[in-house]
């Protein structure tokens, strides 16, 4: 079994375009707005929280990408978290990486109510793994490749 995977991975990395192999350059700015939509999606900071340290950020530094500046023209003195978090939801919307994702699966969930009394109906919506690979063969092969060869070269390594 392991031998057949092991062939497997070898000949993929084989089949696998070069240019997905290289590693990319990319700007500081970049990454620290790949770290700050990061630190959100891990639950470690709030979207008010995130949406501040940008502006302060994009103040400070010239040239910040446009994640950063995207996300620093959500602060508006004296919003509120909703307000900021409602901001963010639609500048989100509006980004390229958005459509790399597909539509939720959507089904419903019983949940208790108030005080432990009686159930309700609530919708309730996930993505399914197969449909995001999916999604992101069609959409964005070369990041595929990318990903897989990442995935190969650290189960090799071990």
């Amino acid at each position: 079994m392991l031998r057949c995977t092991f062939l497997l991975c070898a000949l993929l990395l084989l089949v696998l375009p070069q240019t997905a192999l290289a590693p990319t350059t990319r700007s500081v700015h970049g990454l620290l707005g790949d770290e700050l939509l990061d630190l959100v999606g891990d639950g470690e900071t709030s979207i008010q929280r995130m949406v501040r340290l940008a502006f302060k950020i994009h103040q400070k530094t010239a040239g910040s990408d446009s994640i950063i500046s995207g996300l620093a023209s959500l602060f508006k003195v004296g919003s509120t978290a909703c307000h900021i978090e409602r901001d963010f939801h639609a500048w989100a919307s509006k980004q390229n990486w958005r459509q790399l994702l597909p539509k939720l699966y959507k089904f419903d969930i019983i949940v208790k109510g108030k005080s432990g009394i009686g159930t309700k109906h609530v919708k309730h919506g996930v993505l399914l793994p197969h449909e995001v690979f999916g999604k992101l063969w069609r959409e964005a092969p070369a990041l595929s490749y990318s990903y897989i060869a990442i995935q190969l070269s650290s189960y090799i390594a071990i």
